[in-house]
């Protein structure tokens, strides 16, 4: 096992380099959010989702919707890069109460 080379993690514990991944699931069930944040996370150094995934050396990354418009897709990243800010790079899909 000594010969077995260590896996190269693009987001570690997640995603491999070199390899494809697919999600699935019912509609509703936030998986492009997911997707487009975990993708603009591979984008940037040093960023963290809840202390889940890190990203490990930030890479290009390119994103490819069948389902949404220019606009609102900008919309999303838009949303994303706002919350990714005020939580200093971290990311985390809490619900957030009202008090």
């Amino acid at each position: 096992e000594e010969d077995i080379a260590a896996r190269d993690w693009i987001i570690k514990g997640l995603v491999e380099r070199g390899t494809m991944s697919l999600i699935s699931g019912l509609g509703g069930t936030a998986k492009s959010s997911f997707l487009i944040t975990l993708a603009y996370l591979a984008t940037q150094p040093r960023a963290k989702m809840c202390d889940m995934f890190s990203v490990k050396k930030p890479v290009k990354t390119l994103y490819l919707s069948n389902e949404d418009s220019e606009d609102e897709l900008r919309r999303r990243f838009a949303a994303i890069r706002r919350g990714i800010r005020e939580n200093d790079n971290d990311t985390c899909f809490r619900r957030r109460t009202q008090t």
